[in-house]
């Protein structure tokens, strides 16, 4: 009896595994978009490229372009060969290159690009992060300081 109960569980187990991995693979692999321009007042790219670039193993990889469609939405259709990996999507505005949110590609995954219209009131740029990194230099009595800041737009 014992060893139906186990049998009846391993296969009920594999049925259970075997529907989730259809149903990931069933649905279209797709990365939906959003431009939306913070700037009280600013337009829309409309029609303006956009890039889908993926990376693995520390290096850039393969490379898709859509366009912005009125309403400031874009979407990559057909990526399956892509799924696991990481991505960004980027687009240039007013001469500033703008990216999303770093992401992975599991499945249907939406992101969004936050834009900015130009400016040269500094009033609402802010740092929104500072490091240091002191690190010691081998065979030697120095160490190597660095700085990072990650600098934000209010506005």
């Amino acid at each position: 009896m014992k060893l139906w109960i186990s049998v009846f569980l391993a296969l009920l187990l594999c049925i259970i595994g075997l529907a989730g991995v259809s149903a990931q693979t069933e649905g279209e692999v797709v990365v939906h978009g959003a431009v939306t321009n913070r700037t009280p007042g600013g337009g829309l790219p409309v029609d303006a490229p956009v890039t889908l670039q993926f990376f693995a193993d520390s290096a850039w990889t393969s490379v898709y372009t859509s366009t912005i469609n009125n309403d400031g939405t874009y979407v990559f259709t057909d990526l399956e060969s892509e799924l696991g990996n990481d991505f960004v999507t980027r687009m240039v505005y007013g001469d500033v290159e703008y990216f999303s949110e770093p992401a992975l590609l599991d499945g249907p995954v939406d992101v969004e690009i936050l834009i900015f219209e130009p400016t040269d009131d500094a009033a609402l740029i802010q740092i929104d992060q500072a490091h240091y990194f002191i690190v010691p230099v081998p065979d030697s009595n120095t160490l190597q300081v660095s700085e990072y800041y990650l600098i934000g737009n209010g506005g």
